[in-house]
Formats: structure tokens, C-alpha cells, sequence
């Protein structure tokens, strides 16, 4: 910057104002007390955070209930219920298509404002069977999946460090008998050429 410049020049004004006194120490500005929090002030913020943490929590709580019930995968736990919604599915805005299990028959309905029509009954066994199968992919069935996949992995696991261990084990075994194997087809073979 030039000392030419306007800036310059006011900022040499300001400051040749502010030192009239040349012996006069600059003086600091005042150090604002900052009082500690008491203990009752404290010991209220941290209930109030308690209770907003605990009505996080339920409210959370609530929202994963409702939405487990309304996509219907609380209705496959229960299996003494004797009418059970296996499935659902929305086909426009208040309009949706059920699967509901009544006894021995399976309901296929058709949901719309205000009306309930059926659309289908099916009595085949085999494809009842086939349809529980089907619409049993809740929560529960998911993580019995996860659950048989991580104890297989594990189990294959175990079964591939039993495996590399006897391989140690038989390992040296095995080279002592392809030695004494090739040691003994030399001598044959040594034999026979002298013969």
C-alpha cells in the first residue's frame, strides 16, 4: 500500500489522535466476567436433554411400530390369529390389493375409498402353500436369513481352518511318502537297468 493512499493517510490521522500522550500507556479494554453456571441451572438444562432424549426415543419407537404394522410384517409373527393379511400391494393412492388368509382359503381383495371387493378365493392347497411362502419376507424371516448365513460362513470357516490344519498335519506325512516313493522307483529303476 502506498503512504500516498487516502486509507493510509486516515489511518495515520486516527492513530496520531489516539496518541496524544506519547508517555501514556494504551489502555486495554475490560475483561467482560463470565460467571460460571450454577448447579441448579445446570442440573435443569440436563433434565430437560433427558427428557427430549427419552421422547426421541419413544416417539422413534412409535413411528418404527406403525409403519411395521402397516406394511404387515407384524401379522406374520402371530400365527394363532385365524384371519391373517399375508400381503399388500398399493396400486394407486387409496387403492391396494390384499392377500388375507381366512382358514383354508386365501382371499384376494381388491381395496378402494370407501368399498372392500373380492376378487378371487383360491383353495389349492399347494398354491396356499406356495403364497405363504412367498409373502413371508418380513423383518423376522430377513434376519433368520442373515442369522443362517453368518453361522454358515462361520461354520465354513471352521471347517476350512480344520482342513488347512490337517493338511499341516498330513502335509509332512505325504512328502515323506513321495520321497520314500521316489526312492524306492529309482532303486527299482536302477535295478532293472543293471539287469
Amino acid at each position: 500500500m502506498e503512504s500516498n493512499s487516502p486509507l493510509f493517510q486516515e489511518n495515520q490521522v486516527g492513530n496520531n489522535s489516539s496518541q496524544e500522550k506519547p508517555g501514556q500507556p494504551l489502555a486495554l479494554p475490560e475483561a467482560a466476567v463470565n460467571p460460571s453456571p450454577s448447579i441448579f441451572s445446570t442440573f435443569i438444562r440436563l433434565v430437560l436433554y433427558l427428557v427430549l432424549t427419552i421422547g426421541l426415543i419413544f416417539v422413534t419407537v412409535w413411528g418404527l411400530k406403525m409403519v411395521w404394522e402397516k406394511r404387515g410384517f407384524a401379522n406374520n409373527v402371530d400365527e394363532t390369529k385365524p384371519i391373517k393379511v399375508l400381503n399388500s400391494t398399493y396400486l394407486a393412492p387409496r387403492k391396494a390389493v390384499y392377500l388375507v388368509e381366512v382358514g383354508n382359503r386365501v382371499l384376494v381383495l381388491g381395496v378402494g375409498n370407501e368399498e372392500i371387493a373380492c376378487l378371487d378365493v383360491i383353495t389349492d392347497p399347494t398354491e396356499i402353500a406356495s403364497i405363504r411362502q412367498a409373502t413371508q419376507t418380513g423383518f423376522p424371516n430377513i434376519l433368520e436369513r442373515l442369522i443362517q448365513r453368518e453361522v454358515a460362513d462361520k461354520t465354513n470357516a471352521e471347517t476350512q481352518q480344520m482342513i488347512a490344519e490337517g493338511n499341516e498335519a498330513v502335509g509332512g506325512y505325504v512328502e515323506k511318502l513321495k520321497r520314500v516313493s521316489r526312492k524306492r522307483k529309482n532303486e527299482e529303476d536302477n535295478l532293472d537297468e543293471r539287469i
